[in-house]
Formats: structure tokens, C-alpha cells, sequence
């Protein structure tokens, strides 16, 4: 073994790890036909992805390793003088280790070729990986990307690109493309797809994830794209969608209505320099038009436009057998006409957004020797989320109680509070991350044992643009304050825009320890350190004075300001300590099966959205409140839980334990059987809270409980997840291959991110006044999320030919729900009842209908040469209309009736009409067709 000297560490310590790969890798044992270990014997690897090959020379233990390998399949090759040669082919998955195990016979004198795919079960990973090639998600009736591939995940029930997973919410997920971040830095979500055509393979972690693939509390979602080999090859795909081939809805305002889509898009690569330098390239353009859409009282609303075009490219370069070398660009510029109208907005709400995307990224390997590697990456990811209102009302026009449409966005209460006027304010939400990352792998064997050792560290930062102006007078409510009827508007004036700024360093250490044969340890340590800050121009920085009783800064809230940027929460290295243990034993030698468990901890501080909502400084709102009779103004003043906060200085990481275990095996030739228990726990939530009831401010940031502030004391907050997953799957042999899952899972507690609209996981409506306490008692139980069944069936057959038929069955339970009122927001629907609501109902009271839906394919391949072909496809979804119902109106009371004591709230009094009818169902029939050139 090469010893590393310290200088060496301490540079590794400056480079970054966490990026979830884009390769795999093949490792193997080299034996005699006596079943002897053969130290010193020649290994070589080569492929379509990797021309030129690459080498390594067996260790005392006759163990080899080809570590970054793209997806693919490679030739195994290995030979010792005097003992012959011996190869076989493998395919290769992005994060899999691909077993190959060779026997040299001197008697044998030519080449054993055995073709293969990737072994069923990995025996040296704890991970609950899942990988899809992109020829494994054609032959099915799934979209051809991140959604897509979302529905071949057990137990991930279908509630679109969002959709959280294993006990984490849709923000605690992280996605990727080649194995950089492209998620939202502010939200934590998935806002584009990409070109279909780009995808080679993808792969998905659902537990147990390793340290070297960070800390997301829900799943890690990895597209990797294709890359130019020695031959120019591509495709031309078009993709169409008419109207006069979708199912009607039920229901025009709720049900998904026929839209129009055209997605035509080319793809091709090839060699610049034989051998070394390689080229990939894409294009496309998307465009959806839905037309003939109707609001709730049936009024018609324009029709909603997307469209936009995308181009990337990507250079692969291996000048020498010791270096890799990877650079992308892809730009998308994407717009909306007629956004954010739906079954309860007027026409007049509508907004023209843009949604333009750019990401870089360059990636460098070098292989230092054959045991040792290291790799950096550098990724750059610019995005807007621009909105501007069609309908312009002015700026602060003069107050009309007779007129409230030109006033703002105003819920209109003879129509069950349909949202009229128009939208509340121009906006300017645009996200930049620039991160750099690099990991130092050693391979060596210690005496029986063999290990794979990763060192990485890393830096990311994370920052909002964020300027609005309101359109009239912003958002208006109807309230009653001690008797008095009000109009309230909540509106933003004219004022700087906000940086917020997150900076997050990153370093791990992991070994893959194998020990004998059968037993392999997944041992390994991630350490986070976090900052926040805001910089809002003229500010000066952090606040001079503070308000709070009781408050100072220090501890996890320095408030340290630098010109006009506050660093206002900072977690240390010491603060984010996260473990991962896991263990793999082969229970039946020579079998490939195994046992595995593993233990992890993983801080939920990803995402970037608390440097604008917990900053002491930033663009705030003020609060209008007008007499609803004669208009006269009573007060106008700045917002309590928008005008600046403290944070508690023993403030502490939001984290997730996780505990998992489970038995997969090989089943025969084809077959294979994975079973697994998975419990998730998350402590420490951090919530933005009043420091005094009811939210006259100021606002802090605390954890869920906490000790200082009045608003989070005895806040006890609870969520929990538990799941038990079978998954039997048989690859494509004897032309069929099928794939069944059943998840039963409980995912339950008080605090509940996923109210269906975008909202930082650090500042939701949980503890922001009463109604919203999640000390309530009715608060507790399943949570939106909850699906305690989810089954899937997944096959596909060739009956004869070059006919592809494909099937998708999903059941899955309904939401769970309960009657709810609004809270002291009064804009929000979080109240689940109080003192003098008794009405108002606990979570999972009721739930909407089981879901059951069941999606064909058929496609016929056409060979027009020796490198050609055309594939005409028809993708039939919902083949028997099942629109079942999704959701429904939980809203039980349309008023809100304030006092200014205990409890807050006078009796709701106005029923709510629509109460429990229906206000979503699953999408109709509809009939996708498509055509697929490739050469």
C-alpha cells in the first residue's frame, strides 16, 4: 500500500466530494483453475465508452479494480504469462460495482467470451439503488425522464416531479445530471426536464445513502447523459400529443384538460480524435398549448402556452489512459403564457413567467496508478423564476371599497372566495449555484482484507435574487378584528432586491471494507459546515439593536456583518457530524445474495431558501388594514413575520435518522427477490416563529422546541416514516421481463411541508400564530404524503419480431385529508381546529379513494440498414379512464373571526358551498404517439 503523506491529505481536505456519480466500476478476483489467488496478472478493460482501454495489474490477493467507468458495457480481459488469456463482457450501471471473477487455465490456450449483464444483486453496497437504462424505460409506457423514472422506484407513489419519498418532503430531495446539482437552490425541487434523448441511464437512491453522496433526507435522482464514441451515431425523435386523441375530463375547472404537445428533439455523437476525443450534442424544442380551460364558476380562462428550446453539449477527452476529461453546456430558455390560473382564479390573475435555465459543467479524472484516482468537478447552474402580471392595476392605486378587483387579488366571497382582480406583484426570484468537488480514491488489500477508500471535501454556494413591487395593493383578505369587519392588504413596496446567500463546505471519508469473501463493511463519516447571510444593499448589514427580551447573538447566530452582508446563522463542523454504517454478508457463499443493514445520519441544511426567510434584513411586505364599509385606512405598517428576524443562538441542524435492513437475492438465471425495512425519524425542526403570541412580531428563527421564544416553547414537532418494501424482478430473457413491488408504509406527525405549493422547509406556516400551533392536538396523524399501499407492476414482452408490447399497473391509497379553516394567516388553511372550531377535524379523518390506473405501449422497429432503423411507438395512459378523485376542498368556512385573546379565534360562521366536492381527479385517457429515427 502507497502511504499518503500529509501534505497530500491536507491538500484532498481543500478539494469536495459529494457529487453522486456518473460511472461505475468493475472489480474482480484473477484465479487459477486450482482456485488460486494470481497476483501480478494483467487486466485490461475496454468498450464503446473507452476505445483506447485501460490497465491494472492484479494485487497479492489477485483483486483488480477499474474504477469511473461510464454505463455501458465493457470487455474484461485477463492474462499471465504462462497461464493463457481469459475475458468476459459486463455490462456496467452508474454507482453499481460489477463483479467479474476470471480463472486462467494454462490448458486453454484461446479466449472464454461470456456476454452478461450487470450481477442482480451488488454485494458491496448497503445503498437501496435502483438504475434504468434509458433501451430499460423505452420499452414502457413512462415518460423518458425524471418523471419517468420516479415511477420505477417501490413504494414512490405517483404525485409528480416533486413528489417527496421515504419520509422526506419533495424539498429534501436532491437531482442531478451528471452528477451535478440541478436542483432549485430555494424550493428543493425539480423544476425542468431535460431532452430525453440525452439520458444513457439512470440512477436512484432511495436509503441508505453512502457519505460520499451527501445528505438528501428523501432520494438522490441522477440522469447521466450519453457521451461520443468512435462511431457518429444519434437519433431524431418526434413526439406528439393532440387534442382529439385525450379523454375529457369530468370536471373542466379540476380535471386535467387535453392539451396539445409537440416535442420534436436530435441527439448525436461521435469521435473528434479516434480513440481520445469525443463529441455529443442535442436539440429540441417543446411546446404545450391547453386551451379551453374554465374556472370553478365556469368561467372561461385563457389558454396556457409553454414553450422554449433546448441545446447542450458535451466533450468527452481521454488523451491517455491516466485521464478522463468531461465538459457540458446546456441552455434553456423556457416561457409561460398565462400562468398560475386554475379552478379557484378569475382570468385576470393570470401572469406571463419566465423559466430560462443555463448549466456548465467540467469534470477531470486522473488515474494516478491503477489502484489510485482522483476527480474534480465544477458546476455552474443559472436559473430564473421571473412573473409579471397581465393584468397591471398600478401601484398603490386610490383605496375603492366598492371595487376590490382593481385593488389586488381579492377573494371574492359570493363566489366561495374565488381569487379575482389581479396577480398580487411583479416578481424577480432568480437562483445561481456555483459548486467545486473532488474526491481521492485508494485501492489496497490489508491482509485478508480489501479496501476501497474515498477522501473528499468540497465547497457550494447557493444565492437568491429576489426583487418585487406590488400590482395594486398586493394580497387582500377579509377578516373581522374584535367585531370590526376589515379589508387587509398585504402588499411590497419599492426597495433593493435581496441576496440570499448559503455557503455550505463539505468533506467525508468512506471505506468499502471487504472481509474474506462474504462480509463487506460500508464505513463512513460526512462533516457539513453551514452558513446563511443575506446582503440587501444599504442595509449596513446585520441589526445594531435588538428587541427581543432575552436575545443576543452568538452560539449557531454570530450576526457578523461585512459591508452590507449579515452572516446571521452558521453551523459548525462539530454541529453536522454524520455517520454511515453499513454491513453486507453473502448468506449463502458463491450465491450472490446478501443481508444488509445500515445506520445514517443525514442534515436536512441543502437548501438554500432560509438566507432569505430567516434574515434579520430583507425585502418585507407592509400590512394595510381598511375599514370594509367606508374604506378609511386604520392602520399601515410593516409586516411581523416579514420584516426581519433573530435566531436563537442554541439553534441546531434539522436531521434525519435512518435505520434500514433487508435480504436480496438471485432467483435462478433471470429472477430476483429484494426485501427491505426502512424507518426515518427527524428531529430538530426549525421553524420562523413569533416570539409572542398572537405573530405582532418581532419573528424568529427556533428550533420546534426551543427555549427562549414564547412562540416555540412546548412546540413539540414529530414526523416519522416507516415502510416495508418486497420487490421481485426478472430481466429480459426468453423475450419478456416483468418487475413487481409492494410498499406498506406509515408516514405520520404534526408538521407537514406539502401543502401543494412551493414553501421553504424552514419557514412554513407551522407555529406563525394560532391555528397553526402543531402543539394542537388535532394536529397529529397521517400526513398529505401518507400512501400506505403502493403497488406496481411493470412488464414488457416481445412476442415476434421487432413488436414491443409494454404494461404499467399502479394502485396506490388516496390523500389523506380533513376539514380545515383558515388560520391566523388568514390566507392559509392550516387550522385543524381549536377551542371554538370543534368541527375542524384531525389529519387522516378521511381519505380519498384508492388509485388505481394501468398504462399500455406498443412500438415496432423498422431496420432500414445494417446501423439504421425507425421506431414507431403509441404510449396509451389510463387505458380504462379512471379519473379518480385526487383531492377535494377541505376548506370548511369561508370567514375568519379574530379577537385579541385566548384562543385568537371567534366562531367561523360562513360554510364553505364546495366543502368536500372534488377539486382534483387523475388525468384522463390520452394517447401519446411517437417516431424514433436512429443511426
Amino acid at each position: 500500500m502507497r502511504r499518503l503523506s500529509v501534505a497530500a491529505l491536507v491538500f484532498l481536505a481543500a478539494l469536495n466530494p459529494l457529487f453522486a456519480g456518473e460511472t461505475g466500476s468493475i472489480s474482480g478476483v484473477i484465479k487459477d483453475s486450482q482456485g488460486g489467488v494470481l497476483p501480478g496478472a494483467s487486466v485490461k478493460v475496454s468498450g464503446p465508452q473507452l476505445p483506447a482501454g485501460r490497465e491494472a495489474t492484479t494485487t497479492r490477493n489477485g483483486v483488480y479494480l477499474f474504477p469511473r467507468l461510464l454505463p455501458g458495457v465493457y470487455r474484461v480481459e485477463a492474462t499471465l504469462q504462462g497461464l493463457g488469456t481469459a475475458a468476459r463482457e459486463i455490462r456496467v450501471s452508474v454507482d453499481n460495482d460489477a463483479q467479474v471473477d476470471l480463472i486462467l487455465n494454462p490448458t486453454v490456450t484461446e479466449t472464454v467470451e461470456v456476454v452478461a449483464e450487470a450481477p442482480a444483486v451488488d454485494l458491496k453496497s448497503t445503498e437501496v439503488n435502483f438504475n434504468f437504462t434509458a433501451a430499460a424505460l423505452k420499452d414502457l409506457p413512462l415518460a423518458r425522464n425524471y418523471s419517468g423514472a420516479f415511477q420505477r422506484i417501490p413504494g414512490l407513489a405517483d404525485n409528480g416531479t416533486n413528489t417527496p419519498s421515504a419520509g422526506g418532503s419533495r424539498q429534501e430531495n436532491t437531482y442531478l445530471m451528471d452528477g451535478v446539482n440541478i436542483t432549485n437552490p430555494g424550493f428543493g425541487t425539480l423544476d425542468f426536464e431535460v431532452n430525453e434523448l440525452d439520458i444513457a441511464e439512470f440512477n436512484m437512491k432511495r436509503g441508505a445513502i453512502s457519505a460520499e453522496f451527501g445528505r438528501a433526507a428523501g432520494f438522490v435522482a441522477n440522469a447521466v447523459s450519453k457521451a461520443g464514441t468512435n462511431t457518429i451515431s444519434g437519433s431524431a425523435r418526434m413526439e406528439y400529443r393532440a387534442i382529439g386523441l385525450q379523454a375529457d375530463p369530468k370536471d373542466k375547472a379540476f380535471g386535467a384538460v387535453p392539451s396539445e404537445y409537440l416535442n420534436p428533439a436530435l441527439g448525436v455523437g461521435g469521435p473528434l480524435i479516434k480513440d481520445r476525443v469525443f463529441w455529443y450534442g442535442s436539440a429540441r424544442y417543446f411546446k404545450t398549448t391547453t386551451p379551453d380551460r374554465v374556472n370553478r364558476v365556469g368561467t372561461a380562462l385563457p389558454d396556457l402556452v409553454s414553450d422554449g428550446r433546448e441545446l447542450y453539449g458535451k466533450i468527452t477527452a481521454m488523451p491517455t489512459q491516466k485521464h478522463l476529461v468531461n465538459i457540458s453546456f446546456r441552455d434553456r430558455p423556457a416561457h409561460t403564457d398565462n400562468a398560475g390560473l386554475g379552478a379557484g382564479t378569475a382570468p385576470s390573475v393570470a401572469t406571463n413567467d419566465d423559466s430560462s435555465t443555463r448549466v456548465a459543467t467540467a469534470s477531470w479524472a486522473f488515474f494516478m496508478t491503477s489502484r489510485s484516482n482522483i476527480e474534480l468537478k465544477y458546476l455552474y447552474l443559472k436559473e430564473n423564476n421571473e412573473s409579471d402580471p397581465v393584468t397591471e392595476l398600478g401601484y398603490r392605486p386610490t383605496w375603492d371599497p366598492r371595487n376590490l378587483a382593481a385593488m389586488g387579488l381579492y377573494p371574492d366571497p359570493t363566489q366561495a372566495n374565488l381569487s379575482i382582480g389581479a396577480a398580487e406583484y411583479f416578481n424577480r426570484q432568480n437562483y445561481r449555484r456555483q459548486e467545486i468537488k473532488g474526491t481521492f480514491s485508494q485501492y489496497f488489500d490489508l491482509g485478508k482484507t480489501n479496501h476501497q477508500v474515498k477522501l473528499g471535501a468540497g465547497y457550494e454556494f447557493g444565492e437568491e435574487e429576489l426583487s418585487r413591487l406590488t400590482n395594486g395593493w398586493g394580497s387582500l383578505a377579509n377578516i373581522t378584528v374584535s367585531g370590526q369587519p376589515v379589508v387587509r392588504a398585504r402588499y411590497y413596496f419599492e426597495q433593493p432586491a435581496q441576496l440570499g446567500q448559503g455557503r455550505t463546505w463539505s468533506a467525508f471519508v468512506q471505506d468499502s471494507m471487504t472481509i474474506g469473501r462474504r462480509l463487506t463493511l460500508n464505513l463512513g463519516v460526512l462533516l457539513n459546515k453551514d452558513e446563511f447571510a443575506q446582503d440587501l444593499e444599504g442595509s449596513g448589514g446585520c441589526p445594531t439593536t435588538f428587541t427581543v427580551p432575552g436575545f443576543s447573538p452568538g452560539g449557531a447566530a454570530p450576526f457578523e456583518t461585512d459591508g452590507d452582508r449579515c452572516t446571521f446563522i452558521r453551523f459548525g463542523w462539530k454541529d453536522e457530524i454524520q455517520p454511515r454504517l453499513g454491513l453486507n454478508f453473502n448468506l449463502r457463499e458463491g450465491q450472490g445474495d446478501k443481508l444488509y443493514a445500515n445506520y445514517g445520519r443525514y442534515y436536512n441544511m441543502d437548501q438554500k431558501s432560509s438566507a432569505r426567510s430567516l434574515a434579520p434584513r430583507r425585502i418585507y411586505q407592509y400590512e394595510a388594514r381598511f375599514n370594509a364599509t367606508t374604506g378609511a385606512l386604520i392602520s399601515d405598517v410593516p409586516r411581523a413575520s416579514t420584516s426581519g428576524k433573530v435566531a436563537d443562538p442554541d439553534l441546531k441542524p434539522t436531521y434525519n435518522d435512518e435505520f434500514l435492513a433487508g435480504y436480496a437475492t438471485p432467483i435462478g438465471k433471470d429472477w430476483s427477490l429484494d426485501v427491505f425495512y426502512m424507518y426515518r425519524n427527524t428531529k430538530n425542526f426549525i421553524e420562523d416563529v413569533p416570539t409572542k403570541l398572537p405573530d405582532t412580531g418581532p419573528y424568529a428563527a427556533g428550533n420546534l422546541p426551543c427555549n427562549l421564544f414564547v412562540g416555540c416553547q412546548n412546540a413539540e414537532a414529530k414526523r416519522k416514516y416507516q415502510a416495508g418494501t418486497i420487490e421481485i424482478n426478472r430481466r429480459m430473457a426468453g423475450r419478456w421481463s416483468a418487475n413487481v413491488s409492494y410498499t406498506y408504509s406509515k408516514f405520520e406527525g404534526n408538521v407537514d411541508f406539502d401543502y401543494g405549493y412551493a414553501i421553504f422547509n424552514t419557514s412554513s406556516f407551522i407555529q406563525d400564530g394560532p391555528g397553526t400551533n402543531v402543539q394542537e392536538p388535532n394536529r397529529y396523524g397521517p400526513l398529505r404524503q401518507d400512501r400506505p399501499h403502493v403497488f406496481k407492476v411493470f412488464a414488457n414482452v416481445t412476442p415476434f419480431g421487432q413488436l414491443m408490447l409494454g404494461g404499467y399497473l399502479r394502485v396506490q391509497s388516496g390523500t389523506p385529508w380533513n376539514a380545515r379553516g383558515r388560520d391566523w394567516e388568514g390566507s392559509t388553511l392550516n387550522n385543524y381546529g381549536t377551542g371554538v372550531a370543534g368541527d375542524l377535524e384531525a389529519p387522516g379523518t378521511h381519505r380519498n379513494p384508492t388509485w388505481t390506473n394501468f398504462d399500455l405501449l406498443a412500438s415496432y422497429r423498422f431496420k432500414l440498414g445494417d446501423r439504421s432503423s425507425v421506431n414507431a411507438e403509441a404510449r396509451l395512459f389510463n387505458v380504462f379512464n379512471t379519473q379518480t378523485v385526487l383531492s377535494v376542498d377541505s376548506q370548511r368556512y369561508l370567514d375568519l373571526k379574530t379577537v385579541s385573546s385566548p384562543p385568537y379565534f371567534a366562531p367561523y360562521t360562513d360554510p364553505n358551498p364546495l366543502f368536500g366536492t372534488p377539486n382534483s381527479y387523475a388525468t384522463p385517457r390520452r394517447l401519446v404517439l411517437s417516431a424514433t429515427f436512429a443511426f
